[in-house]
Parts: C-alpha cells; structure tokens; sequence
C-alpha cells in the first residue's frame, strides 16, 4: 500500500505537463493530462482501487467532460471526509463556473463541481496538485481563500496510508 508521500510524489511527477482536456500522459513535450488524468495516474501507479474493489486507473472518465459532475462520481468510489481533516494526497472537488450549463445565457454560469485536485503541502501551507486549463499546465499552489470557496467535496483514496 502506498504512502500519502509516494502518492504525492508521483501526483508531483505531473508538474509542468501540459494541459489537455481528456488526457492522460504526463510529460513536457507531445503529451498532455487534464486535472482528472492527476488523480488517475498515481492511483493506477499504485494499483489501487476503489471502495467497490475495482481498479483505479488511467482508462477511467474516458467519456469526462467539463459538465461531469464529479464530486456525485467521486462519492460512488473514494472516501468522503471532512474538509477539516484534509490531508496530503487526498482529492478535492471544486465547483466551477460552466458556460452552457442554465444561466449561463444571461451571464450567470451555475457552478459545477466538475475539477479534481490532490491535496498536497508546500512549505507547511494545504497546497493544490491541479491541471488548470487557464495555466495551461499541471501545477501546484497554495490553496487560498479563493479556491477553498470553490471547495464541494473531499475524499481520501482506499488504501493510501499515512
């Protein structure tokens, strides 16, 4: 069983990779990942699985769109917790703003809880593993107030130990 640090680790691995929405290769050059390709790629590292007992691995959310809702997803297979007993490498759920979704229309896009992070810890401070499409890569910040609004759901992954 992996350690919240191999974890993490591996979600790091992921740093400077380009954005593309749907994919699944972590690098620099030719490939790309989109911020769920960051919580799959460690998980199918490491063989893990889910609470249902079935692997966890790249091939997962092939059909994932923006207007997913994933933190409804995340909930049939990982570990819902608290946000106060957040740990690193455990995944957030945040909502975001979808245009097309109703509303959107007349200005108001309705927030879906659509992204997924890994949790990590920079410098002592919560930290965030994401693939943002408006940083066009993979990339890891502090998560401050305004991300910590955006915050629908936390998770940690079965069999992931400290």
């Amino acid at each position: 069983m992996p350690t919240r640090a191999q974890v993490l680790e591996a979600a790091r691995a992921y740093i400077g990779t380009p954005y593309r929405l749907m994919g699944r290769t972590k690098g620099r050059t030719t490939s790309g990942v989109d911020c769920v390709g960051v919580f799959l790629g460690p998980c199918e590292a490491f063989g893990l699985v889910d609470t249902e007992g079935i692997p966890i691995t790249l091939r997962d959310y092939a059909t994932y769109t923006r207007d997913v809702n994933a933190l409804a997803e995340l909930r049939t297979r990982l570990l819902e917790k608290k946000f106060s007993e957040l740990r690193p490498a455990d995944v957030i759920v945040f909502n975001f703003p979808i245009a097309g979704l109703p509303g959107a229309a007349r200005g108001d896009a309705r927030q879906s809880p659509c992204h997924v992070a890994i949790a990590g810890d920079l410098f002592g401070f919560t930290s965030v593993i994401q693939a943002y499409q408006g940083l066009e890569r993979v990339t890891e910040h502090m998560l401050d107030a305004k991300w910590r609004r955006r915050i629908a759901g936390v998770f940690s992954i079965p069999g992931v130990v400290d």
